[in-house]
């Protein structure tokens, strides 16, 4: 990867970016394939529907808890979970999980019944 004089080869190096970029690419996309599935198997395991997403408030406890349950399980990003589970915008996201997380989820009895959705 570098040229005859020693320096890196610029041809090389944006191949391996490209095919590097692609492969996130293929990645990410099978991250929110996962996540759809998951949100799926999570509405019906709690007893919720897709139009419960858009009808309760941002902050339900039952609607962070999913979003940690989906997003320990496949790392999507915080916008998909915004657009998907209808969590507000995607920077308050991150500080409605957190808050979850540190709230002991584990024990929450809603986070044992999407653990036995798997």
């Amino acid at each position: 990867m570098f040229d005859k004089y020693g320096f890196p080869d610029a041809a090389a190096h944006k191949a391996q970016n490209s095919e590097f970029v692609a492969r996130v690419g293929e990645l990410r996309a099978y991250g929110e394939d996962a996540a759809g599935v998951l949100l799926g198997r999570g509405l019906s395991c709690l007893g919720e529907s897709s139009s419960d997403l858009q009808a309760d408030r941002k902050g339900a406890e039952w609607k962070v808890i999913l979003a940690c349950w989906i997003k320990a399980q496949t790392g999507v990003s915080n916008r998909w979970l915004s657009e998907h589970i209808h969590l507000g915008a995607a920077s308050g996201v991150s500080r409605l999980l957190q808050n979850q997380r540190s709230q002991a989820q584990k024990r929450h009895p809603l986070w044992r019944e999407l653990h036995k959705c798997r």
